[in-house]
């Protein structure tokens, strides 16, 4: 999964990108085995297993909760 910031929403945060991109996601139940892949001061990508029950829905409302989106690429 690659994100960026979305500047559209006003979050401002002084971490770096992958440090926000690891919070959204490690505060979702069932997103195990996390880590970044890359990261730039722009985008980072991250790997993580699924061990969920059902598909999570509410991704893009938790990613921008943490002022980032998937990237456009």
């Amino acid at each position: 999964m690659t994100l960026e910031r979305d500047g559209t929403r006003g979050f401002l945060s002084n971490q770096d990108i992958g440090t926000d991109a690891l919070n959204a996601l490690s505060s979702i139940d069932g997103v195990d085995d996390l880590e970044i892949v890359w990261e730039t001061e722009s985008q980072v990508q991250l790997s993580y297993n699924w061990t969920g029950n059902e598909k999570f829905w509410k991704t893009g409302e938790v990613l921008a909760q943490h002022g980032l989106k998937p990237a456009d690429i």
